[in-house]
């Protein structure tokens, strides 16, 4: 999936800024994470899921991936691979398998490509942009923040909704 995507020369800070943001973790709640970005004017959300980010997903939870335009999220199953592109709130991309099938999108003039594989599908998140890889590549929902205006990430997370619900504090 990512063949179509020319050769690119990442920078140093674009390294720099992937390091910083792999190693300063922080808890969050997912749904100010969420809500901060999901319609925010030339910001990028990308979702992608590994292994299985259903578990632990209430009713609740699942009228308000609905709510947000995430369909496919709000009927996600055990184990499926899933993943999202929302530009400035609009849903461009949203894709879920079951079983041993993954799914995967490329935006080449944005150089991001985005894979999902539940467990039987191969077990990965990968969020790339520009040749660099800023999921987390864990267990439950994996999402990446990219802003447009500054052309760079702003903020990674990861939610592991296979051992903890989402719960509104």
């Amino acid at each position: 999936y990512e063949n179509t995507l020319e050769k690119y020369e990442v920078t140093e800070e674009e390294e720099e800024n992937l390091r910083n943001l792999q190693e300063n973790i922080t808890t969050v709640n997912f749904y100010p994470f969420v809500e901060k970005y999901i319609t925010a004017e030339n910001m990028l959300v990308l979702i992608s899921v590994k292994d299985d980010a259903s578990s632990q997903l209430t009713a609740k939870d699942r009228q308000k991936f609905f709510d947000y335009g995430l369909i496919e999220l709000s009927e996600l199953g055990h184990r499926d691979s899933y993943l999202a592109y929302i530009d400035s709130g609009s849903v461009l991309h949203e894709l879920r398998a079951e079983g041993e099938e993954s799914v995967s999108v490329v935006d080449v003039e944005k150089r991001i490509s985005i894979k999902s594989a539940g467990f039987y599908a191969g077990d990965i998140s990968s969020i790339k942009i520009n040749g660099l890889d800023y999921s987390y590549n864990r267990r439950g929902i994996n999402m990446v923040i990219y802003d447009k205006n500054t052309r760079s990430v702003v903020e990674i997370a990861w939610f592991d909704t296979w051992q903890n619900g989402l719960e509104e504090d």
